[in-house]
């Protein structure tokens, strides 16, 4: 009986949730908006962020970002932040080759360095007494790698049986994707587990414009806009925007510790 029992028990918790799956329109518009993510190298975009989020004492904060991001070969990043006004004259710059984190401050002409990997592949550096010089290994991260497998999982997510995944669209043109995630039945009566809804939202040119998770029970959601987003910005371009724009800036101790 009590092997009966236990059988019966795992089926419950194998059998999964019903789902919507797309067709299609839809379905050809998601999998093209992704799939034209899958040979990107270089790509520069604004992007706006903004949190409505429940903190310790159940009070709401909202929080707001924005920042210009520059990708050079999935390896070389730029973010300059514009929002909010007290970090607007911030940068951080990394560059993969010299395994270095800039944080530029152009308005006091200023900048620190973080450096990433083996301290005695960087000899020059050896003379700082502060943080500038704290090393942390990054050098098995690859973000194309990191990319594909994103991408390939998201290629595939409306045949997930976990995933309940529609769509809708008000011109036939520019459509909202909305993602549930399910518990497999059983799971449940286990634990209690709550997940977000995710939706995407897709434009005529097949670009993720938004992206939102919003908590239906508290009332809690992050959003994150992409404008003026470019994946064909030429070498020269994508270069400018890494090159010394610190040049003539005052070289600081790093303010912070990492570890």
């Amino acid at each position: 009986m009590k092997r009966v029992f236990l059988l019966i028990l795992v089926l419950l918790l194998l059998i999964p949730v019903s789902f919507f799956s797309l067709e299609g329109r839809e379905l050809s518009i998601w999998n093209k908006a992704i799939r034209k993510f899958s040979g990107l190298r270089n790509l520069e975009a604004k992007i706006d962020i903004e949190m409505y989020l429940l903190n310790g004492n159940k009070e709401f904060i909202n929080s707001e970002y924005g920042m210009k991001l520059w990708i050079r070969d999935l390896r070389d990043y730029r973010v300059d932040f514009y929002v909010p006004n007290f970090i607007s004259d911030i940068s951080m710059l990394y560059r993969y080759s010299e395994s270095l984190l800039y944080v530029i401050n152009k308005e006091m002409k200023e900048y620190s360095i973080q450096y990433f990997g083996s301290l005695s592949d960087k000899p020059e550096y050896k003379n700082f007494t502060s943080s500038a010089t704290d090393s942390l290994d990054i050098s098995n991260v690859n973000p194309a790698d990191t990319l594909i497998k994103t991408l390939d999982f998201l290629i595939g997510l409306d045949s997930n049986p976990f995933v309940d995944m529609s769509a809708k669209s008000d011109d036939g043109i520019n459509y909202e994707y909305i993602i549930k995630i399910n518990q497999p039945a059983g799971f449940s009566l286990l634990f209690v587990k709550e997940y977000p809804m995710i939706t995407i939202e897709i434009n005529d040119k097949y670009e993720i414009v938004e992206l939102a998770m919003i908590n239906d029970g508290t009332g809690e959601f992050l959003s994150i806009c992409i404008n003026d987003l470019n994946m064909n910005s030429s070498q020269e371009e994508i270069d400018e925007a890494f090159e010394d724009v610190y040049e003539g800036y005052d070289l600081i101790d790093y303010v912070g510790k990492t570890g």
